[in-house]
């Protein structure tokens, strides 16, 4: 309580997080009036933001940053064998996600990985149907005893470049929370879609995290529930595949497979 010119007032603050109230009443808790207009408002402003959203964006850019110099040093310790084969073949991944029209202009094919005489991408592709079937065959060259294309060598190794994982993640004695799990969710569905084609709206990640985690339901309703999040309709055979796995459901790999591919798989 104050005094200003004998009269005594009361200066009343309502504090929120966005926003602050205030009311000038006399003893008798009445509004004072100055000025013909009363002595009460309100003042907003944006809302404070937790240091954690900031460190999750420069934690992005920072995994960003070192993957572009990890994929600049392996091209350039593959630059001088992979150009005596194929000229263009950096120019080609450099410009593979663009249409014909807009690639560059020593480029005349809609081709984004091979485009030789005899090999284009969908040889590639039946023979190799994902990076891993590729990896799975370098690593059995010694039953093999095949001399490998040192671009096919190129890509299985920039594959483990881009996505070996990161460790800019600050665990606590409570683990990884939602905005860590965050990250790896986004670029998990990002890579779905770019690498699979299996298109699935991004969902609040807690969303996801409560139904996973959750002890007293089993797999099969797990299955259920993340279907019902994510909206995915039945006949999405690759999205429901995808959940199945998150659940822990038996998958048929095969669905994310080329259709021609003879070998049946199972996980």
């Amino acid at each position: 309580m104050k005094t200003q010119k004998n009269q005594k007032y009361y200066l009343g603050l309502d504090m929120g997080t966005s926003s602050v109230g205030w009311a000038v009443t006399d003893s008798d808790y009445r509004l004072i009036r100055k000025k013909g207009k009363d002595m009460w408002g309100i003042r907003e402003f944006d809302e404070a933001v937790a240091a954690a959203e900031r460190r999750s964006h420069r934690t992005s850019r920072r995994r960003r940053q070192r993957e572009v110099a990890r994929i600049g040093l392996l091209k350039s310790y593959f630059a001088d064998a992979v150009l005596a084969v194929d000229e263009n073949f950096f120019t080609r991944l450099e410009n593979s996600k663009y249409f014909l029209e807009d690639k560059d202009e020593n480029l005349s094919s809609s081709n984004g990985i091979f485009d030789d005489e005899n090999y284009k991408d969908k040889d590639y592709y039946r023979e190799y149907p994902t990076i891993f079937h590729l990896r799975k065959a370098l690593l059995d060259l010694d039953q093999s005893g095949r001399t490998f294309d040192v671009r096919l060598v190129y890509l299985a190794l920039l594959n483990m470049f881009k996505h070996r994982g990161h460790f800019l993640l600050s665990t606590t004695e409570d683990g990884l929370d939602a905005v860590q799990i965050g990250l790896v969710y986004e670029e998990l569905l990002l890579q779905l879609n770019e690498e699979y084609g299996i298109g699935i709206n991004s969902k609040p990640v807690e969303q996801m995290i409560e139904i996973i985690g959750d002890k007293e339901i089993g797999r099969k309703l797990k299955y259920e529930k993340m279907i019902q999040l994510f909206t995915v309709e039945k006949n999405n055979k690759k999205a429901n595949e995808f959940l199945k796995c998150m659940c822990g459901l038996t998958v048929n790999a095969n669905t994310f497979l080329e259709p021609d591919s003879e070998e049946k798989i199972t996980v």
